[in-house]
């Protein structure tokens, strides 16, 4: 096993909104990353290659988390409000993954 490989990532709040509401299948965080190779959960990164599940920092997995929440909330809410907060988990998104 080698050590992880920092990847810097831009996550979007559009794609954070389409995924909240099932527009899109793929998660943000996929989104920036080969999602061919990777596959993205709340608190790790599983690589179907090798076969490896890569452990992420606090700040993904706190994201990741909070986007399940409001993924799972978002059937009882307004559709403004869902889209502002998505605009705040866009500047608490991870910075970079670990793959």
């Amino acid at each position: 096993m080698t050590a992880p490989e920092i990847n810097h990532i831009k996550v979007n709040q559009h794609d954070i909104f389409n995924f909240v509401i099932g527009k899109d299948a793929y998660d943000p965080i996929e989104k920036c990353i080969d999602s061919t190779v990777y596959e993205v959960f709340d608190e790790f990164i599983y690589n179907n290659k090798t076969k490896e599940s890569l452990t992420q920092d606090e700040d993904y997995v706190i994201f990741s988390k909070q986007v399940s929440i409001l993924k799972y909330k978002s059937k009882n809410m307004q559709y403004e409000e869902i889209l502002r907060i998505c605009e705040e988990l866009e500047e608490i998104a991870p910075k970079y993954v670990k793959l």
